[in-house]
Formats: C-alpha cells, structure tokens, sequence
C-alpha cells in the first residue's frame, strides 16, 4: 500500500516457491577399456540436467548422457526441476577407466593337434580366466595347463579373463587337426623266412619311416630294413612321420620259419657182416639220401641197404612245406656176432616177494642186454636191478653187441613170500593173561622170534603175555626159502598202577555242613560213579561236595578208557546237635545304637526247629516276646527306646533232632 497523505493506493506480488529437485547421489563407476557408460541411469527425465565434464570430452546434454573417455575424469552436474526453477542440486561422479585385463596364451594361441596325441595348453593373465570350447560350455578355469585329447577335427576355444572390476576380455585358441600318416603294408609283402636266412622288407609310404626293435633299437630310418640272420619270430615297430612332425605306428611280426627236425643225436646204427640194413627216420618232412659221392641213394624216409663190408656214410637232405632245408649223416657201423649166458647157466631162480630177484649175465664181447617178460621190457644192463615182479615167471635177456647182433637166453624165476597176521586181544587190564597168535600164509618150515622176547609160555606161532604196560608185540617169521616177514601189534594196557584212593577234606562234620570228597591217584580222565548219591552234588564228579544227614560211607567206582575199573570208599562222619548250650547261643550284652553290630538281641544256632523267647524289665513287665528264630529285640517298648538297664528272659527252644532247650538269664542293653 502506498500513501502520498492524500491518497492511496494497493498493488498484489505473487510469490512461487519451488520444491529442490530429489536425486540419488550419483556414484562413481567404472568404464571397461573403449567401453560406453551411462553417466545417471535412474536419473529423472523431468529435470533439467547441465553437465560439465573433462576437458575435449564431447557428449549431449540429458538425463543419462553416455561417455567414453580416454583416461579418468570428473563430470559436474546442476540439476533442477526445470528450466525457469531457481532451485538447484549439485553433484559430481567420476568415471574411472579401467584398461581390459590382458591375456597371454602358451605355448602359441595357434596350436597343431595330430590325430591321436595329447597337447596342453596356459594362459596367463591379470584377471580370473575361464576356459570355453566351441559350443560356449566350460571346460577349464585357472591358467591351466588344460589337456587337449581325442579331436577329429579342428577346433577353436575361447578364453575369458574378468578383472576384479568386472571388465573382461576374450581370446581364441586356434588349434589345427592334423590327421596321423596311414601306414598300409602290402598283403603280397613276404614277413617270413627260413631259420638264419636273411630278410629284407619294404614300405611305400610318403613319409619319413623309422623300423625299430621292441627294445628301441633303430634298424632303419628309410623305406626298407633288413634283418641279417632271422633266427626268431620277431616283432618290428614301424614308425612314419608327416611333415608337420605327426607320427604314426604300427607293429609288423616277422615270422622265422622253422628248419625240418633232425635228430638232436648222431645219427649211428650198426649191422652185422653181411646182414641187410634197414633205417627208419621219424621224419614228416621230404628225405633225400645221398652217398659219401653226393649220389642220390633213396628218396623217403627210409634207409635199405645191403652188403656193407665196413663202415659206411650216408648224407641226409631234409625239406619241410615251407621250403627250408636241413641237414644230416648216419653212420653204419659192421661188427661180428657175439654169445650170452644167464646166471653162469643155472636154470632157474628164487625170490622173495617184495624184494629184486638177483639175476646177472654174462657175455664173450662188450654188449647191451634187455631183459623181456612177456615181451615187456623190465630192465637194461648186464644185471637186472631195481625189478620187483609179482609171481613166477620166465626172463629173458637179449644182448646186442655194437654191430646190432643179438642172442638170448631164458631163466625160470619162482615167488616165495612169507606174509601173515597177528590175532589177539588190542587191549588188556592189569594182571590179565591173554594169546598172541601169529598166522602164515602156509604152513612151510619156519623160524619165527618175537619181541621183546618177555612172555609167560609159547608154543608154536603162540605166546601167552601178560603186560604191566603198554606194549608193541613185533614178530620176525622165516620161511622155508628165508623169505622174512615182520609185522607187530598194539597192545593197550589199562588199570591202575597205584590203587585210586577216595579222600575227603573232613572226615567228621556237623549236621548240616558240607564237605568235599576227593580221590588220589587218578589222571582226571576216568569215568566216576559215587553212591549213595541223594547227599552228593555231582556224582560223577571227581570232587563231588556231599551233605550228609547221618554217618554215611561214600563209594567210588572208576573206570579207564579201557574199561578197567577200581573202587574206593571214604566214610563221613555226622555229629548230630545235643540241643545245649553248646548248640544255642544267647548273648548276654547288646548295642542297639544302629552301628550294625550287636544292635539286637536274639538266640544264634543252626538247630532250632521252633522257640519262643520272652524279655521282662526288672519290674517284671513284658517288653518284648517272639516265636521267629530269625528276629530278635531292638531295645525298645511301644516304639520307645528303653533305658541301658539289665534286663531278664525266658527261652525255651525245640531243635531239629527233637531235643529241648530251656534257659532263663539276664541280658545287659548298652548305649
């Protein structure tokens, strides 16, 4: 209002006051490498935004303007609700420019792969790595090393790196297939040869081959290798390498060919003058024969000749189906006849069964004899040893001298043999006689000893014993062509060397006590019978424990393993009660102060059938009565405890045996 005194006049202002616009503070952020940030993602669109930022940076004007800088820089903003407001925010944010971690690969990030081999792979790197492969499926993490087996085909992996602020990188690992060199042998290639000859093999192939031994011994680094002497079925790895250094290998076996058999012996033969000769080869291979001129004789594998005057050699050819060749010489020998006599003539001979017949030979030159039975060959030499035969037979003996003449002679040879058995008791008791009986095979003259030679009579194959022990009875018998025979038998001795003797460790007990009955020179292992058995424990026990009522005699019967039996017997004496003083005890003095000891008064014996005992003060009043043997009087009256004092009873008591006991006294209670 204004007033010039005079007059007046009223003008209105208008005043609006905004609000101050509301934001979050903005905070600084990262840009990752070349990266494009968003300064104020969440910012408000309605306001009105003016951004100052780093010298020669360039951007537009918003909200949420999006940068990329160089290096770390600082952006100012005003922020206000709109144009025309003069209420302003003020913030600033700082981008910081974070280069990409860097990743190194090793050994290459182009790596060859051949087919069938195994390569690894490293990273390195300022930022956690993870490993991917074709299809984006993680298949490491860390540096590595990663193995890279079993491709088909060539294949590209990935590597990530993420730094500790989140930016991350990649790079690929490039790695090449390389298929491995084919190693393909001829099927006409020849891999066998005969024993000792010398082989050569050969490979066309593109690459660089290498042959080497299963120890690792390079043969040959070219296309061919050559074994000298194949004296062994042999094994050769075979190696080919490409030019990009993939390797392949493969096994080849070569075979040696056996040579044909020859006998691991000299072959040597003789004939007798004049005689024809006749030579067999076990061979399955071609035989060619030839003479000492290199003259074929014969084709097979036998020898046919005749008329040979001295010795005489032949060359022997032998060829197998696989064409290898071997070779060979016999020879012959030509000697005159010889003679041959058995046992200096005797005609025949006796043996014992079980035993070598004693049989020699002699002849007029050095010779080999065979001895035949039955055309079975039984032994070699000039005597026939270590031949046991079963029976009578005929022998015979062939003698061959050097020159393959042969003679024989024949000898009779008769078994005798001497074989029985001992009959008789396998078991006696002490002091029992018993036969022993031994009983031939025939009944031929004899001679017959036994031992030990300690026995009551003997006649004949008989003898009558009487052990004290066990003994092994051993008969020697003799036949009428001394054929000896010896054969024994066990017998078992049992009994009692030393009487048992039942024992007890008390002899004299009171009624109703126990005692232990005992018996001495026994081993523990008999079988034991006690009777009377009602007051026994166990009655075949060795110790058994017994309880008589009366006087009573224990008898044991003990019998051995072999049945042998004793009996002993032990008497036990019972001292019945007398029902006295002796029997009954009563107490003069007690303690019921609960100490455990003394605190009641009451009659001790193991007697008493039945008893009533009655306790008086010294007025003459009943304080305490009972008919139980196993109670007695506390000390107390109508639940009071009475006064140390002496005070009378009257006992009468009935023992087990029917006897009567009367007392009447004084007992003294005590505190």
């Amino acid at each position: 209002t204004v007033d010039s005194g005079d007059c007046q006049r009223t003008g209105t202002s208008t005043i609006t006051v905004d609000s101050n616009p509301s934001f979050a503070k903005l905070d600084d952020i990262i840009q990752c490498g070349n990266s494009v940030v968003q300064l104020n993602p969440n910012g408000n669109p309605t306001y009105t935004y003016n951004w100052e930022g780093p010298p020669g940076v360039s951007f537009s004007q918003g909200s949420n303007p999006t940068v990329s800088l160089p290096s770390t820089g600082v952006f100012f903003v005003t922020i206000s609700t709109s144009a025309q407001s003069d209420c302003f925010a003020f913030d600033t944010i700082q981008v910081n420019r974070v280069e990409l971690p860097s990743i190194a690969i090793s050994p290459s990030d182009q790596l060859l792969y051949c087919e069938g081999t195994e390569i690894t792979a490293n990273a390195s790197s300022n930022g956690d790595l993870t490993w991917f492969d074709e299809n984006g499926s993680i298949i490491s993490t860390g540096p590595g090393p990663i193995s890279i087996n079993n491709l088909t085909e060539s294949v590209i992996y990935t590597v990530q790196s993420v730094d500790q602020f989140g930016c991350q990188s990649s790079e690929l690992l490039e790695i090449q297939f390389i298929a491995a060199p084919v190693i393909e042998f001829d099927p006409d290639l020849d891999t066998d040869a005969c024993f000792g000859e010398s082989l050569t093999v050969s490979l066309d192939s593109p690459d660089a081959i290498t042959w080497t031994t299963l120890g690792g011994v390079v043969l040959s680094n070219t296309n061919e290798v050559t074994i000298d002497e194949l004296v062994q079925d042999s094994t050769l790895i075979v190696v080919a390498t490409n030019d990009l250094g993939c390797q392949s290998e493969s096994l080849l076996t070569l075979e040696q060919l056996a040579l044909p058999e020859r006998s691991p012996d000299p072959l040597v033969t003789s004939i007798c003058l004049d005689s024809e000769l006749e030579f067999e080869l076990p061979s399955q291979d071609s035989v060619t024969w030839f003479d000492i001129n290199g003259t074929v004789v014969m084709t097979g594998n036998s020898l046919n000749v005749s008329g040979l005057t001295e010795e005489t050699q032949f060359f022997i050819e032998y060829l197998n189906d696989n064409g290898c060749i071997n070779f060979d010489t016999l020879t012959v020998d030509v000697f005159d006849m010889i003679g041959l006599e058995i046992n200096s003539g005797d005609d025949s001979q006796v043996y014992c069964r079980g035993f070598s017949p004693i049989i020699t030979s002699q002849s007029d030159v050095v010779s080999n004899v065979e001895w035949f039975v039955d055309g079975v060959l039984v032994g070699t030499g000039s005597d026939l040893i270590d031949f046991f035969p079963r029976g009578d037979f005929q022998l015979v003996a062939i003698a061959a001298d050097n020159s393959g003449c042969m003679e024989s002679d024949t000898i009779d040879v008769r078994e005798s043999f001497a074989e029985g058995d001992i009959t008789g008791p396998e078991s006696l008791c002490l002091g029992e006689e018993s036969v022993l009986t031994y009983n031939p095979n025939f009944g031929s003259p004899f001679e017959i000893q036994w031992t030990p030679n300690i026995f009551l009579d003997s006649i004949g194959t008989s003898i009558t014993i009487q052990p004290d022990a066990t003994t092994t009875y051993t008969v020697t018998y003799t036949n009428g062509d001394g054929c000896i025979d010896t054969t024994d038998i066990e017998v078992l001795v049992g009994g009692f060397p030393e009487l048992p003797l039942a024992t007890t460790s008390n002899d004299e007990i009171c009624l109703q006590e126990s005692v232990e009955l005992d018996i001495l020179n026994i081993s523990g292992d008999e079988d034991i019978t006690w009777s009377p058995g009602e007051t026994l424990d166990d009655i075949n026990a060795t110790d058994p424990v017994a309880t008589p009522t009366e006087t009573t005699t224990y008898t044991a019967i003990i019998v051995d393993d072999l049945g042998c039996s004793e009996e002993t017997s032990v008497e036990v004496r019972v001292i019945l009660p007398t029902c006295t003083e002796a029997d009954v005890f009563l107490p003069n003095m007690f303690t019921p102060n609960n100490d455990m000891l003394n605190d009641v008064f009451r009659p001790e014996s193991n007697f008493i059938e039945s008893m009533t005992l009655v306790v008086y003060d010294r007025w003459g009043e009943e304080v305490f009565s009972t008919t139980d043997a196993n109670s007695g009087w506390d000390g107390t009256y109508l639940g009071e405890e009475l006064t140390p004092d002496v005070y009378g009873y009257h006992f009468t008591a009935v023992c087990i045996n029917g006897f009567t006991f009367e007392k009447q006294g004084n007992v003294t209670l005590m505190k």
